[in-house]
């Protein structure tokens, strides 16, 4: 019977509205075994390298795991190092998987928008991807609510895959587990 598995991504510690890079970093996740492979990379704070850096590092990962049944990919915000995008629809074209991106609280699209209007270069570049949140959905999951941008998959397929991987809060455990990496890697390899 082949092993459920996911891929979760985040960034390090970000100086908002910042210059330089931080880390983003990537894991291959299995439930009864935890990250069995994890990958980073260097992204811009603010700049607009997040979607290649993470669909090397997500390939990469995918190409290690020989039965390939990596079921999506989390994120926990469709932004990363600052206002770097995450385009789901290129993850899905380019590696064939499904993206669920996660929220603790319905993201406040105006607010978002706003914000990169005002002090973000390129902002139509970004706006084309933050339009995504206009979609957000609800899950009621079996730890509480979350909001959802789902990409190449709809929320009743979604929905077992978050609440398999939730252990002990709301924001299923890869991504606990790839927050604390990547924030450790920054401090570590960048002084933050």
């Amino acid at each position: 019977m082949p092993q459920r598995i996911v891929v979760a991504c985040d960034d390090g510690i970000v100086n908002k509205l910042g210059e330089g890079v931080t880390i983003v970093a990537c894991t291959l996740y299995n439930k009864n075994l935890g990250p069995v492979h994890v990958g980073f990379l260097p992204v811009k704070i603010d700049g607009l390298d997040a979607t290649g850096q993470l669909l090397y590092l997500i390939n990469t990962l995918n190409s290690l795991y020989p039965d390939n049944n990596i079921e999506a990919v989390l994120f926990d915000s469709l932004t990363i190092a600052g206002f770097n995008i995450i385009s789901p629809a290129s993850i899905n074209k380019h590696l064939g998987l499904p993206v669920i991106v996660l929220y603790k609280r319905k993201p406040n699209v105006d607010k978002i928008i706003n914000a990169v209007v005002k002090y973000i270069k390129y902002p139509e570049i970004r706006l084309r991807v933050l339009r995504l949140l206009e979609n957000t959905v609800v899950l009621d999951t079996k730890h509480g609510r979350l909001y959802s941008v789902l990409y190449g998959i709809n929320p009743k397929k979604a929905l077992p895959i978050i609440e398999y991987y939730q252990l002990h809060s709301r924001i299923p455990e890869p991504l606990r587990f790839i927050d604390y990496f990547a924030s450790s890697v920054s401090r570590l390899l960048l002084g933050m």
